[in-house]
């Protein structure tokens, strides 16, 4: 499977977390190789005109699934990104978007040190 199913997942384009990221999402950073998904992060466009990358320096991307999950067990193979202020995430998020209070769980692979993992939690 070499494309990205626009049924199943979504690919956030033209925003930013906020001050605390360096990034603009971009649906253009996801790409699909021989069935695996890859993420990409650089400066591209941005370094030619931050305002293509939510007024910042530099581009990534996020993904999530279409559908909402509840209790379970949820399970990802990943290749984590290696650097200083990298962060490659799996977390499970609901909020107001998705007319929910804002809880979050999240596994974090800090990109200065990829053999620990680091465990949040969120509720409203």
């Amino acid at each position: 499977m070499n494309s990205f199913n626009t049924d199943i997942w979504h690919a956030a384009n033209g925003w930013t977390n906020g001050y605390w990221t360096d990034n603009g999402w971009r649906s253009d950073h996801v790409t699909m190789d021989n069935g695996k998904l890859l993420i990409r992060l650089d400066d591209q466009p941005c370094a030619s005109s931050q305002a293509l990358c939510s007024g910042e320096p530099l581009a990534s991307a996020e993904v999530r699934s279409n559908a909402l999950f509840g209790y379970g067990t949820m399970e990802a193979r990943m290749k984590v990104a290696k650097g200083p202020g990298v962060v490659t995430t799996f977390f499970k998020y609901t909020g107001p978007s998705d007319g929910n209070p804002a809880d979050e769980v999240d596994f974090e692979f800090l990109g200065n040190d990829t053999t620990r993992v680091q465990l949040n939690f969120f509720k409203n």
